[in-house]
Formats: C-alpha cells, structure tokens, sequence
C-alpha cells in the first residue's frame, strides 16, 4: 500500500541536532526543506524531526538557540539553491559539509 506524500521536497539538508537538548542516544537530527505541500505551488519552507532514519511525523521540533541560528542560515541557502534550479526536480539532497562550505561563502 503506497501513501500519498503530502509534502514534496525539492531541495533538502539534513542538519545534526544539539546533543544537550536531544539527548546523545537519540541520534535526533532536523530535516530543512523547501518544497510543496498537497501539489499546491506555492513554496513551503519545512522543518522536521528525525530520529534514527525517521520523520517524527507527530513530533513538532525543538531546538536551541544554536541551532535556530543555523536553521536560519540553511533557510537562505535553500532559498538561494532553490531559485537556481529546476523547480520540477523533486528531492535534491544537501549534503551537511555543502551547506557549511554555502554557509561560509555567504
């Protein structure tokens, strides 16, 4: 049985939460996307829990100061990839080390 996704990213990072506030064992990281939700074209800038491997689907996210900080500044380098690209790609995937290098040439 297949669901239906209703939010569809098109460019995505995944982003290691603050241990302090997460717990070491959780293995709790942020999901940072821009995307669409319910084929609806307007942009969706989307912020998701995950723990190990997994959307926390009904967790809603908490974070540090810190990492708020650094969620602010991946938003604006989504933004900028997003803006650059195809915008019928789906998926598109950030790596953590790609966003700080984007991070530190802003």
């Amino acid at each position: 049985m297949s669901r239906n996704r209703v939010f569809v990213p098109v460019i995505t990072t995944l982003m290691s939460a603050d241990p302090f506030i997460h717990g070491d064992d959780n293995n709790i990281q942020y999901k940072i996307s821009y995307g669409h939700e319910l084929e609806n074209q307007n942009l969706v800038f989307k912020i998701q829990m995950v723990g190990n491997g997994y959307i926390k689907g009904r967790q809603a996210p908490s974070y540090s100061d810190k990492d708020f900080d650094q969620i602010v500044k991946i938003k604006e380098i989504l933004r900028i990839e997003y803006k650059k690209m195809d915008h019928r790609l789906r998926d598109i995937e950030l790596s953590e080390e790609e966003v700080k290098q984007r991070i530190e040439n802003l």
